[in-house]
């Protein structure tokens, strides 16, 4: 996997004085005295009160540093971000810059919605510092090659767990997914509202279903040879089998409807003692239960005994082709990738930057999380696997239509079995229809 980090620039400026009863100033002369005021829109993906504070204070500097830019804020709710993106494509409504989530990526390029900045991003003077892997890979989601955003932060699957609780009840860190149910069940206390765990019912759930699946297993391919899915998977099943028997008896009935701040909430307010997610709800965890009551673990051996963490791509920016000024949602987008707001960014949401040169951060260095994931990351022993976030439909699939036959499953409207059968069709035949319109180009 890899890994990320950003620089921060201060732009000087100048202003024209003009002297009383000079003469009238020519029209060269009138821009420098005043110059054009161009006001963007940027769009925030995943908008909230533990995120939207750091993106207005972000933007306040950059205005104040950039006085001929003005940003206008719009924050979305991630529950339905993608959805209003794709009613904006559809409707031509698109701002000029936006935050969207790297599984999305594929699907806007492929139809138009996207400008290429690789000539802004060749002659950005810190290009050299974003870590060239996320560029490679944010290269690899687009057919044709060309660079369609950039990015200032990556992240990794975590199981966030409170030591204070496993102490209580003098239990071992789980190791393994066999310890981690263990752990679950000797650590739910009904009678007391405590729970062992905490499941993503809702919104988002089966992208952290598609993570457990695959860290569960041991399978180190989405696809197998001839091109078909492997989400339905024999240990896949067993797991949703699992995780279907401690649904409302080791976890909270509410599970079933549970967002990310749902879940979230669960873990901070000490009703679940673990959740999974991944290293953005850090600053969440810290505000509410304080340093040294929660913990990261970024790895759990499967049931084979290997290793595997999944990874699903991060946020990137992107400049829309309806912008009408690119060049300004440029300078905003990589404003955002440099070293001191990628830093403040990551630091804020507890992630890793995508920054060459924030990497020596003491953040970087002493954090336990950050810590964990770079540890587990630089393991030769762990086998990073992507998901398929290039393939159009991806998130939509996952999104409109296993979620709803997820929640199907927990409340035992259908089996495992089935699930997951058609979650691999349905992923199987997006493979195919890309795999064809690449073979056209």
């Amino acid at each position: 996997m890899k890994k990320m980090v950003v620089l921060f620039a201060l732009l000087a400026l100048s202003f024209g004085i003009f002297a009383q009863g000079k003469p009238e100033a020519t029209g060269s002369q009138q821009d420098v005295a005043s110059p054009q005021i161009v006001t963007i829109t940027f769009w925030d993906e995943n908008a909230g009160p533990n995120r939207t504070p750091y993106f207005d204070q972000m933007i306040a500097e950059f205005e104040a540093t950039h006085p001929t830019i003005k940003v206008n804020y719009v924050g979305l709710p991630w529950s339905d971000a993608k959805s209003k993106y794709d009613i904006a494509i559809q409707s031509k409504t698109t701002p000029d810059v936006g935050g969207i989530a790297e599984s999305w990526l594929t699907d806007f390029i492929i139809k138009g919605a996207l400008t290429p900045i690789d000539e802004y991003f060749n002659t950005w003077d810190r290009k050299d510092d974003i870590i060239s892997g996320y560029i490679d890979s944010i290269r690899n989601a687009a057919p044709d090659r060309k660079l369609y955003a950039i990015s200032n932060t990556s992240n990794i699957p975590v199981y966030w767990y409170r030591p204070d609780v496993l102490a209580e009840y003098g239990l071992d860190v789980p190791k393994s997914w066999n310890d981690f149910f263990d752990v679950i069940v000797k650590t739910t206390d009904v009678a007391n509202n405590k729970y062992g765990f905490s499941i993503r019912g809702g919104s988002g759930g089966c992208m952290q279903l598609e993570q457990m699946l695959y860290s569960y297993s041991g399978v180190t391919e989405m696809f197998d040879a001839k091109g078909n899915s492997t989400i339905n998977a024999p240990k896949h099943i067993e797991l949703v089998e699992r995780l279907a028997s401690i649904y409302g008896k080791y976890t909270p009935e509410s599970d079933i409807t549970n967002g990310y701040k749902e879940m979230v909430a669960a873990f901070d307010t000490k009703v679940a003692n673990m959740i999974v997610h991944n290293l953005g709800s850090y600053g969440e965890h810290m505000k509410t239960l304080g340093a040294g009551k929660f913990a990261a673990l970024t790895k759990l051996e499967s049931v084979i005994g290997n290793n595997v963490v999944v990874t699903n791509g991060s946020v990137v920016y992107s400049v829309f082709n309806t912008s009408k000024h690119p060049k300004e949602a440029f300078t905003f987008a990589s404003w955002l990738c440099e070293r001191d707001q990628s830093l403040f960014w990551n630091e804020s949401i507890g992630q890793l930057p995508t920054v060459r040169s924030a990497l020596d951060s003491d953040f970087v260095k002493n954090a336990q999380h950050m810590r964990s994931a770079a540890e587990t990351t630089a393991d030769p022993n762990v086998i990073i696997v992507s998901t398929p976030i290039n393939i159009p439909g991806y998130a939509d699939l996952l999104n409109n239509v296993c979620s709803r036959q997820w929640q199907e499953v927990l409340l035992g409207n259908r089996t495992a079995k089935s699930f997951l059968d058609n979650w691999a069709q349905n992923m199987t035949q997006l493979k195919k229809e890309y795999d064809a319109y690449l073979n056209k180009k």
